[in-house]
């Protein structure tokens, strides 16, 4: 049965007054031992999200997770709740990719990678993530006092990173790659050269470009419709009309 606001917002509720750190919403174990992570605030979902689950391998299972703490952003509309329904609406158009859905308490991603593993127990997890997600990822003012190389030393060696590129960006695709080969080369201060073996390059050139969640809810509240059902999965569209969260 689908979630409903209400439903979720209860699932939400209960899960902030467990112990846990991580949970499953639609409480599908994984299928396979491989897992690739979509973490965002999905606020709303939209096809550069769609896109980015698409490059997730066949052998491996998708999991959409929604960070209900955040180092940076408060919960502002939609609330969580209405990210779940909107979530779970786009999973119809993943279906090749198994979805789950999860939830987090934690902000960074080194303490999530270790809550997913003891709640999954999966071998394997890789984390897709946008070019400006892997440059705050690699942020040393998120680990003072301990340093960059001691707070994520555990999570890339035993976590992978698929950096989803876009032509689109403001810092452009050759500012990206240099970005990349810089820390190969071991460039980057505090960043050890052999992390960039744990980092794989993709770049979205299909369905991302100009698509953003900012958009979308800029195009909502200018009333473009017809802009709006272009930017997000059929689905998701069906519930902004329905819910109307912005």
């Amino acid at each position: 049965m689908p979630l409903t606001v209400e439903n979720a917002k209860q699932l939400i509720d209960d899960f902030m007054l467990r112990d846990a750190t991580f949970m499953l919403v639609n409480y599908n174990e994984p299928q396979v031992d491989k897992i690739y992570i979509l973490d965002s605030s999905f606020n709303p979902p939209q096809n550069a999200h769609l896109s980015m689950c698409k490059l997730v391998p066949k052998d491996a299972q998708l999991l959409l997770l929604l960070s209900v703490k955040n180092a940076d952003k408060k919960a502002v509309p939609a609330s969580f709740a209405e990210r779940l329904v909107m979530m779970e609406a786009m999973a119809l158009d993943l279906q090749e990719a198994r979805p789950i859905i999860g939830l987090c308490k934690h902000a960074l991603f080194a303490d999530k990678a270790e809550a997913i593993h003891n709640s999954l127990h999966t071998a394997s997890q890789s984390y897709l993530l946008g070019f400006d997600t892997l440059v705050r990822l690699l942020d040393p003012k998120y680990y003072e006092p301990q340093g960059i190389e001691q707070a994520l030393g555990h999570f890339f060696a035993s976590t992978k990173v698929m950096c989803v590129a876009r032509p689109d960006v403001s810092s452009g695709l050759s500012e990206q790659e240099e970005y990349m080969r810089s820390i190969a080369k071991g460039d980057m201060k505090g960043i050890p050269a052999q992390w960039a073996s744990r980092i794989t390059f993709a770049t979205l050139r299909n369905g991302g470009e100009g698509v953003s969640s900012t958009a979308v809810r800029k195009a909502i509240k200018e009333k473009n419709d017809e802009l709006v059902k272009s930017l997000v999965p059929p689905a998701v569209y069906q519930v902004l009309k329905e819910l109307r969260p912005y």
